[in-house]
Parts: C-alpha cells; sequence; structure tokens
C-alpha cells in the first residue's frame, strides 16, 4: 500500500516538517542566544547570518509542506460561487500557472546560481556559502513546479 505524500503520516511530509522545524527552532536558540551574549558583554558575531540560512531552510519546507496538504493562503470569492466543471477547470489553470511561477523562480535561481559559482558568493562574518542555499531553492522551486504540474493534470482529490 502507497501513501500519499501530502498525508501527516508519509515521510516526504515528515521529513519537511523536521527539517523546517529544526530550522526554525535553530534560528530561535540563535537569536536567543545573541541576546543573551549582548548583554553579557560576549556578542555573539554572525548571529544574524545564522539565522538568515536557517530561516531560509524553514521557509523551503514551509512552502513544500503548505504545497502538499493545498494549505496555501487563498481567496475563494470567485471559487465559492463555481461549482462542477467549471471550478474544477480554474483550479487545474490555478495550478498550472502556480507550477509556471515556480518554475520561473527557478530558472531564476538556477541562472544566478551558474552565474555565480566563479564568484565565491559567501556571508560576510562568518563566510557561509551562499551556493548550497541557491541550489537548495532551485530544488525547491523544481520540486513544487512539479507538485503544481501534477496537480494541473491529475486535479484535486476533492474534486471527484
Amino acid at each position: 500500500m502507497t501513501e500519499s505524500t501530502s498525508t501527516p503520516h508519509s515521510r516526504a511530509y515528515r521529513a519537511a516538517v523536521i527539517i523546517g522545524g529544526g530550522a526554525l527552532l535553530a534560528a530561535m536558540a540563535t537569536d536567543a542566544l545573541s541576546v543573551i551574549g549582548r548583554y553579557a558583554g560576549m556578542p555573539f558575531l554572525g548571529a544574524i547570518e545564522i539565522v538568515e540560512v536557517v530561516v531560509a531552510i524553514a521557509a523551503m519546507g514551509g512552502l513544500i509542506i503548505a504545497s502538499l496538504n493545498n494549505n496555501h493562503a487563498t481567496v475563494r470569492i470567485l471559487t465559492e460561487k463555481l461549482k462542477g466543471a467549471p471550478l474544477v477547470l480554474l483550479k487545474r489553470a490555478s495550478a498550472m500557472l502556480t507550477c509556471l511561477v515556480f518554475a520561473a523562480l527557478g530558472a531564476g535561481s538556477g541562472w544566478l546560481a551558474i552565474d555565480m559559482i566563479g564568484g565565491y558568493e559567501e556571508t560576510e562574518v562568518l563566510r557561509i556559502q551562499i551556493l548550497p542555499l541557491r541550489v537548495l531553492v532551485v530544488g525547491t522551486c523544481a520540486l513544487l513546479a512539479i507538485i503544481y504540474a501534477l496537480r494541473a493534470v491529475k486535479g484535486d482529490k476533492q474534486d471527484d
């Protein structure tokens, strides 16, 4: 029996929650240590850079979780009045447009990543390499584009 990737007990969902949640906890702990260090007279240099990196990781996890569960914030002024085939068509068109947006974001991020490969792009204090984060963004955008392309082709489970 195969489990859906959007169910709370699937491996993909749990991995995204653990990675994204762990990143948020790391951001909170880093910021807390930074504040304590500041008041204790021992500043935590580079704390902001660490927080930026782990928040980016958490954001990618959050996008994946929301997309797998179809839980993005939506305005339903038009869709709540539609029923049947027009509603299904509109949902599929929306999914395809979302797929195209994530594909464009991924392509642009990939282009930047390729363009910056020899540039030694890094943070100022801790010298954290930016390329792995760009690769994470490209991979996340590709995954999200696939999720929405499948949703555009197959439709939502609720449409059945």
